[in-house]
Order: structure tokens, then sequence, then C-alpha cells
């Protein structure tokens, strides 16, 4: 569990805009992993945030960090296609950090069909990080969903983050 806090730590560092993609907005934290960003997005004013996760032991991380009132924890394979059409909300933000190249080992395409599937929920924001996927990635959004506004690289060992604002 150590070295997912850190990781999950590690991977905020660059999480700089985190006051414009979370003030009074909802959040959709796709792989949450044990909630480092969902956490931060509240303490950034985020009124609520939705996580999903398939692992029991970060879902039970999850809502013991978690408030129950702000929070909505959901656990499921993101693998699984149309799984986050049933959520019937609307979120402001999507986070999709370092899910994208473990969903693609699993089931090739199904990456591409969640990106797929959080852009037609039509979010402002989404903030994307996918080792070994940077250039697809960026390509695929910008041409979805909208324009690159935020690119940070801060170690050669984690993939950049992006942020890309809806058109």
């Amino acid at each position: 569990m150590k070295d997912m806090l850190l990781s999950g730590y590690d991977r905020l560092l660059d999480l700089s805009p985190m006051q414009i993609l979370c003030q009074g907005k909802s959040i959709l934290d796709l792989g949450a992993n044990v909630g480092i960003q969902s956490l931060k997005a509240l303490e950034h004013g985020a009124k609520h945030v939705t996580c999903i996760d398939h692992s029991s032991e970060n879902i039970a991380v999850l809502k013991h960090i978690l408030p129950a009132k702000k929070s909505k924890i959901i656990q499921t394979s993101l693998a699984e296609k149309g799984v986050i059409k049933e959520l019937h909300q609307q979120y402001n933000t999507v986070f999709y950090l370092a899910v994208h190249q473990h969903l693609e080992r699993q089931s090739k395409g199904s990456g591409w069909s969640l990106i797929d599937e959080y852009i037609n929920m039509k979010p402002e924001y989404v903030a994307y990080r996918a080792k070994n996927y940077e250039n697809q990635g960026k390509e695929y959004h910008e041409k979805n969903f909208g324009p690159l506004i935020y690119y940070s690289c801060m170690t050669n060992d984690l993939a950049p983050l992006m942020i890309f604002k809806r058109r």
C-alpha cells in the first residue's frame, strides 16, 4: 500500500491547475486508485467526486478517506463497455490518469472506448496521463474533444500530464 500512496503523490505533483479543474465542479475519477486525486479535488473546492476503481483494497481506502456526503464510490472494471454511461450524471472534469495503458493490456481498444464514453459526456475539462500513449492520446483528445491547455512532464519515468478543455 505504501508504494501506491507514494506513486499517487508523485502523480499529483504536476497537477498544479487543480483550482481551475475543481473549484465548484463535479469530478469523475476513472481508475481512482486510493483516491489521492479525488481527495485533492475536494480540498480544491470540488462539490462532488465520483470514483471508479476495480480493486477491493482501493475501494476500502476510498471509503475511508473520502467524505460520504461529497463522494460516490463505484467498484467495477473500466474495461467493460458502457460502464460510465450508466452514471446518468454530468461531470465538469474527468480524471483519466494512468489507466489507459492498463485497459489496453486487458482488452485492446477498451481504453479508447472509455475515452469516447467520457468525451460523449461533454465535461468541461479532461486530465489525461497514459504511459506509452502520450502522442496518440494528445492527438485523439485534440481531434475529438478540444485543445491541450496544460502540459507537464515532471520526470522521465512518469508519463506527462495533459489537460484538455472542451471546445
